[in-house]
């Protein structure tokens, strides 16, 4: 077994990954958004949006599989089992490629008549099929390098391949506005992350060998088809029907440009997002290690902690979010995009509550005690596509964002209740209180400043009051952090 990198370094090795793929994000939505027009860039958005759900649906849970039961293996010694596990799941999901293409190009007739967007030629359908196939794999294989803690690894092939895949794509939409080319690019660079990232996988689990068979005990192999697909469920409800079907509504009930409004407020959360996941990409692999050693105490110290940070972080950036989108999205996006601010906020309050609240979502599944959270997100689901149905038609992307936004409030609250009662979670509800009587203070003395110059110069000399006013409160606590950063 190789000897795994420190928390610190992942964090940083994330971090790097994050700032640079979030500056890219944001330029080519502007490039994107600007160079092809609110109507076609609709429709890029709805064929990418298209791709990730087929993805995500062929992809069977074997992600989260992996983030659970690798770490038991690998850091028990039992590299005969990690390198099986690993082989197992992809043959399966090669297996899943083959029968997936198959019935995607039956169901070709079908999709092409369903909605508004349904222009697809067959050329153009068998393209995205073919662009489906390596971004399958590539989540098995990003999954393993993130289980095994060598986030350095992935940040490095992904930062590569984003600039240049963005690269390529802001030139093809410049100079042809040309989605199939666009989306050509994305399936080959996929590709060649998951030749490399398999090239690091062989480095890192040397007996690794691709063949048929499971070469572990028939109770953990159950346990993992079980988990697998409780997982599938999970990614059913909560990542495609709950977080993403408004697209798919919004493509049956209203028009290109209110995609085009949803789809770059979506983006804008994404961004955010990247402020987030690289820490929880690293905690969940941290979280998984800590349960199959049974650390308990590590484990609940380090959760409680992390809620403090996310609470302070989170809330400071809806706070500044609701006194600068307004002037700032206007002047990036014209009036072409009006609605994105409202849409932005919307989804960005819905983000901040869920973020807050399930820092310790992924716990249920790691003591293998899912079936509440699944059929909560099976709940989530159905009064996110009820709200869809009822909302969109009449109030298009604002409506989609409000439906959003109350089923991930909803669901957030309810699995923290019973993530709080099941594993007995320490949340800092004190830090939370003095967080938003600090903000609001800093809300209420900007609020009235009308001239954006000045509202930029009052703001910056606000954060060092803001950081002294929480070290004064003790909510910041020097110590707990330095601790924090070098826990391995």
């Amino acid at each position: 077994m190789s000897k795994p990198i420190s928390f610190l370094t992942n964090i940083k090795s994330n971090y790097f990954r994050t700032i640079i793929l979030a500056i890219l994000g944001f330029v080519s939505t502007v490039i994107f958004s600007r160079t092809l027009g609110a109507n076609l860039f609709g429709v890029y958005m709805y064929y990418t949006w298209l791709i990730s759900t087929i993805t995500l649906l062929l992809n069977f849970g074997f992600e989260g599989t992996i983030t659970k039961f690798l770490p038991e293996y690998y850091y028990k010694n039992k590299a005969t089992h990690s390198s099986s596990l690993i082989s197992y799941i992809i043959t399966k999901q090669i297996k899943v490629i083959i029968f997936g293409s198959i019935l995607l190009i039956a169901a070709y007739p079908f999709l092409t008549t369903f909605g508004k967007i349904n222009d697809i030629k067959f050329s153009f359908y068998i393209l995205i099929i073919v662009i489906i196939s390596p971004m399958m794999i590539m989540s098995i294989t990003v999954s393993t390098i993130q289980a095994l803690q060598r986030f350095d690894i992935f940040a490095k092939v992904n930062v590569t391949f984003q600039i240049i895949t963005i690269s390529i794509n802001s030139v093809i939409s410049f100079k042809y506005q040309n989605i199939i080319a666009m989306l050509g690019v994305i399936g080959i660079t996929s590709l060649l992350q998951v030749i490399i990232y398999f090239k690091n996988i062989k480095t890192l689990l040397p007996d690794l060998k691709i063949q048929m068979g499971f070469n572990i005990l028939k109770k953990d192999l159950k346990r993992i088809k079980n988990y697998a697909k409780y997982m599938y469920i999970n990614i059913i409800w909560q990542q495609i029907v709950w977080n993403k079907s408004e697209f798919l509504f919004l493509s049956l009930y209203s028009s290109p440009k209110e995609l085009a409004i949803y789809g770059l407020a979506y983006s804008l959360i994404s961004i955010i997002n990247y402020a987030i996941s690289p820490i929880m990409s690293i905690v969940n692999n941290y979280f998984s290690k800590f349960v199959a050693l049974n650390e308990t105490k590590t484990l609940t110290t380090l959760i409680n902690s992390i809620s403090k940070y996310f609470v302070i972080v989170l809330i400071f950036i809806f706070t500044y979010a609701v006194l600068f989108s307004d002037s700032i999205l206007t002047l990036i996006y014209t009036n072409e995009y009006t609605g994105v601010v409202t849409v932005f906020l919307l989804l960005l309050f819905g983000t901040v509550v869920s973020k807050i609240l399930n820092v310790s979502s992924s716990l249920p599944f790691y003591f293998e005690k899912q079936k509440v959270i699944i059929n909560l997100g099976i709940l989530s689901g159905i009064l996110n596509i009820v709200l869809d149905i009822a909302l969109i038609p009449k109030y298009g992307a604002i409506g989609a964002a409000t439906a959003s936004t109350i089923s991930q409030v909803f669901f957030s609250v309810v699995q923290f209740a019973y993530t709080k009662h099941l594993i007995k979670v320490i949340f800092p509800f004190v830090t939370l209180f003095k967080v938003i009587f600090v903000n609001t203070l800093v809300f209420i003395s900007l609020f009235n400043v009308e001239n954006n110059v000045l509202l930029i110069i009052y703001s910056i000399i606000t954060i060092p009051f803001y950081l002294l006013i929480l070290i004064a409160f003790k909510v910041i606590d020097i110590d707990e952090i330095k601790k924090l950063i070098n826990n391995n």
